[in-house]
């Protein structure tokens, strides 16, 4: 059972049929449990084209504060108003879009769902994000320690 730390005030404690969510609020930390096979793997290289071909912007904004990762697998503005950006709509619906095929695609081929394989990239993402970014937690938004 692979084993990932993510920033969280709280998660939505949910069953999954391969693992568990164990949920500490203080300090501001969540540990997710989760085996669905190879799921880290296949995430990986689907979403190595965020930030190179596909969103050369991604992490500009990223680091920037106007959009963020979301304890849901998706990403959004942090503040509604920068969506008004049209760079920020086209890269935030436009990723968007892109994961639900994705996590389509992954849920068929690990035979769970898409709200599991979304879950698990949401882990996956609060533990790659940067120092200074922020996290959509079921909270709120959150800048990632530094």
């Amino acid at each position: 059972m692979r084993t990932k730390t993510l920033l969280a005030a709280a998660l939505v404690a949910l069953p999954l049929t391969a693992g568990c969510v164990r949920v500490h609020v203080d300090p501001v930390e969540a540990t997710l449990n989760v085996n669905i096979r190879n799921v880290d793997d296949d995430l990986d290289s689907y979403f190595a084209y965020e930030s190179r071909e596909k969103y050369p912007l991604f992490n500009d904004l990223k680091d920037q504060g106007k959009i963020g990762e979301t304890y849901l697998g998706y990403v959004e503005a942090v503040k509604p108003q920068y969506m008004n950006d049209p760079v920020v709509k086209t890269i935030v619906d436009g990723a968007n879009k892109d994961r639900q095929m994705i996590y389509g695609t992954l849920a068929k081929k690990n035979n769970t769902t898409v709200e599991k394989v979304a879950l698990q990239n949401a882990a996956r993402n609060f533990r790659l994000a940067e120092p200074g970014q922020w996290l959509k937690t079921a909270k709120g938004w959150e800048q990632k320690g530094r």
